[in-house]
C-alpha cells in the first residue's frame, strides 16, 4: 500500500531542516520517542512540520529519506543514521513491557482508569498538541527545486523554505517574469 511519506521538521524560527524521518498516519506530528537532540532543538527553537513526498510503498519512503539525508547533510541534522531503516509493525516483548516504566506495575496508571470526564479532557488535549499547522491546501500545486530534488508541498511552502519572496515565485512559475530560481512546477 501507498500510505507512507517523506517529512521535514523544520527549527520554527528560520525553518530551517533539522530532521529528516519517514512514516504514516500521524507520525510527522508526534513528538515523543525522539531523539534528545531533536528534543534540545524543538525546546529552543520550536517546530514547523512539513511532508514532503506522499502516496509512497515504504520502500519508496526508505529511499526518499536517504535522499533528503544525504542532500540535506547528516551533520546538519538530528537524524542519527542515514535513514532508509527502521522498525515497523515493531511489538515489544512481553519482557521488555514488564521492566518498561512506560507499562507494567512501574506505571503509575497500572491497574487504574481514567473517568470518563478526564478521558474527554486527554483527548481534547492530544488533538490540541497534535494539529499540525502546516497543512497545506489539497488542490496546491507542488513545486520542486530542480538543483536538490526537494518537492514542496505547495507555493507558499517553497517560497517560505526557499527565501523567496511569495508573489514573485508565482510569476517565476506562471512565466510572467523570467524565473531566476531553481524552482519549478512539480508534475
Amino acid at each position: 500500500m501507498n500510505n507512507f511519506y517523506v517529512y521535514v521538521h523544520f527549527r520554527k524560527d528560520n525553518l530551517q531542516p533539522f530532521y529528516v524521518g519517514k512514516g504514516k498516519g500521524r507520525r510527522v506530528n508526534i513528538t515523543h520517542n525522539r531523539n534528545k537532540h531533536w528534543q534540545n532543538v524543538v525546546a529552543k527553537h520550536g517546530l514547523f512540520a512539513q511532508i514532503m513526498e506522499n502516496n509512497l510503498t515504504e520502500e519508496q519512503a526508505f529511499e526518499r529519506e536517504k535522499f533528503y539525508i544525504q542532500v540535506l547533510g547528516k551533520e546538519n541534522l538530528c537524524n542519527h543514521t542515514d535513514g532508509g531503516e527502521g522498525i515497523s509493525g515493531y511489538k515489544h516483548s512481553a519482557e521488555s513491557i514488564k521492566k518498561s516504566s512506560r507499562f507494567g506495575e512501574k506505571n503509575g496508571m497500572f491497574g487504574k482508569t481514567h473517568t470518563e470526564e478526564v478521558r474527554k479532557i486527554l483527548s481534547k488535549k492530544a488533538k490540541g498538541v497534535n494539529s499540525f499547522e502546516g497543512i497545506e491546501h489539497p488542490h496546491a500545486l507542488k513545486v520542486i527545486n530542480i538543483e536538490t530534488g526537494i518537492i514542496y508541498p505547495s507555493i507558499r511552502n517553497a517560497a517560505k523554505c526557499e527565501k523567496v519572496n511569495n508573489n514573485s515565485l508565482k510569476k517565476y512559475l506562471a512565466g510572467s517574469l523570467t524565473n531566476k530560481t531553481n524552482l519549478r512546477y512539480y508534475q
